[in-house]
């Protein structure tokens, strides 16, 4: 397998390795995509917000986007370069994110922040939201 690249720069930069709230992503430094595995993404959300129950939202959330995957993506994914699939997570907000079924998702610059929200407004709308952490 060749080393992961970005699938969003022209250029397909080579991914580095980031780690951000204890979990590890592969990031481009030029248009600040990452790449992280759907359970790696679910730590970073409870370690980012506090929150076993936002957690929680999170998984709910991603076995529906899962369970409803969207069209194929332009883009390939970093480790396979297969094409990866379209999802749309979430609901308020809406993000649309690339999933790639063995190996992870890409997130656009700010779509993790986005991913937080809608895990959040999700769990607050579950009555799951018993903690408060910052993003």
């Amino acid at each position: 397998m060749s080393e992961p690249r970005c699938p969003t720069c022209e250029e397909h930069p080579l991914l580095e390795d980031i780690e951000e709230r204890d979990v590890g992503f592969l990031g481009c430094t030029t248009c600040f995509g990452l790449f992280v595995t759907t359970d790696a993404l679910g730590e970073y959300v409870k370690n980012a917000t506090g929150s076993v129950g936002v957690r929680t939202a999170y998984h709910a959330l991603l076995q529906d986007a899962l369970d409803h995957l969207a069209g194929q993506s332009k883009r390939l994914c970093p480790h396979c370069q297969e094409p990866m699939r379209r999802m749309g997570f979430g609901e308020h907000p809406l993000v649309i994110l690339e999933h790639c079924s063995l190996h992870g998702v890409w997130l656009d610059k700010k779509e993790l922040t986005k991913v937080l929200r809608a895990s959040r407004a999700d769990a607050k709308v579950k009555g799951l939201d018993e903690g408060e952490g910052e993003e």
